[in-house]
């Protein structure tokens, strides 16, 4: 319409930048931050890091942030732990729960890989914090494809070609 105004999004760069010490190699930390919901595609990211496992990469691990936005998104978050739990990724993959803004970004200085396959469609605010640190993103969020070039896209509902977007980071 013609009262529609883009205002962006609002991010702290004195908070959200790159940390120059970062300097482990041994273990490749993926994160991906947001509202638990079946909309985040999270069970392709926990797929992706079990078929890596069969695969003998063992030296990732995954931290999940946040929390179900909605009452009724419990269960996909207890079938989420439920997945991990069967598929003995529990020494991979890691629920952190809620984590306060302040003290994301020292989790995006901390990982190597930050992964979002939202399928909103809307510019994702956690995505931009993640670049904004310096940490590579891989999104399934078609609003930054055109932003973003094609390494840095990966489609929802495919673990198998994440998994080997994952490696190609790696």
């Amino acid at each position: 319409t013609k009262k529609l105004q883009i205002t962006g999004h609002g991010i702290n760069i004195e908070d959200f930048k790159p940390d120059e010490n970062k300097n482990d190699l041994t273990i490749f930390t993926i994160l991906t931050v947001g509202r638990i919901s079946p909309t985040k595609d999270i069970e392709s990211i926990i797929k992706a890091i079990d078929i890596l496992k069969e695969e003998k990469i063992e030296n990732i691990h995954l931290d999940i942030v946040g929390e179900p936005g909605l009452s009724e998104q419990f269960r996909y978050y207890e079938s989420l732990r439920q997945m991990v739990r069967t598929m003995k990724l529990d020494d991979i993959i890691t629920f952190r729960g809620p984590v306060p803004n302040r003290e994301i970004s020292q989790l995006l200085q901390k990982s190597d890989l930050f992964i979002n396959i939202s399928g909103t469609g809307s510019l994702d605010k956690a995505v931009l914090e993640a670049m904004a640190c310096e940490c590579m993103v891989l999104t399934g969020n078609n609003a930054f494809a055109d932003i973003l070039s094609e390494e840095f896209l990966v489609e929802k509902n495919n673990p198998r070609r994440l998994a080997e977007k994952i490696i190609w980071f790696m």
